[in-house]
């Protein structure tokens, strides 16, 4: 993927899965994000790796990229990059 990669970030929170995992099919569907990144913070963390396994399970066109750990706040993060296959 080149420079003119448009990239989008989506922050997990308390919201239920299903509601960040429209907001990725949002970003590459309607925003024609190339990579979307799904960022959590402390307890959001496994709903992180939730939304991304099911992404990646259910969609052809979805892949993992790489995997990315933080420290913020005194909380662990974790960041997951999400690429459109074509």
């Amino acid at each position: 993927m080149g420079e003119n990669m448009k990239e989008d970030v989506i922050k997990v929170g308390k919201k239920s899965e299903g509601k960040y995992m429209n907001a990725v099919l949002y970003s590459f569907s309607k925003k024609g994000s190339d990579k979307v990144i799904v960022k959590g913070l402390g307890g959001a963390n496994s709903t992180v790796f939730d939304v991304v396994q099911r992404l990646t399970k259910t969609r052809d066109d979805i892949v993992e990229g790489e995997t990315n750990y933080f420290q913020a706040h005194g909380l662990e993060g974790v960041e997951v990059e999400l690429l459109r296959d074509r």
